[in-house]
């Protein structure tokens, strides 16, 4: 029998396409599983500064539930970028950003 995951799952994304300057509110599912806690710390990193995301959120289970969201922003240089959700535990999130 399957052991219950005791972190909360963050739902993974496909690539995103930006032009420069646009920006977008984006959602991730998120399941709770059998997380003993009621909020986990959840920080950005980006690997360029032309890609603004936030420093940290808090999730919080009773606003968080089954989704969450935040804001993603190009600057104007065009490339590939890598956005990584870390969550204060469980598995990474990484996000391909491609600015156009």
């Amino acid at each position: 029998m399957p052991r219950a995951r005791l972190e909360p799952t963050v739902g993974g994304m496909s690539e995103i396409v930006l032009a420069k300057g646009q920006s977008r509110i984006i959602q991730h599912r998120i399941g709770w599983n059998q997380y003993a806690d009621d909020t986990m710390r959840l920080e950005f990193r980006s690997t360029g500064a032309s890609i603004r995301v936030p420093n940290q959120i808090t999730l919080d289970f009773e606003k968080h539930q089954f989704r969450f969201e935040y804001e993603i922003k190009a600057g104007e240089k065009t490339g590939e970028f890598v956005v990584t959700l870390v969550p204060a535990v469980g598995e990474l999130i990484e996000i391909k950003v491609i600015v156009k």
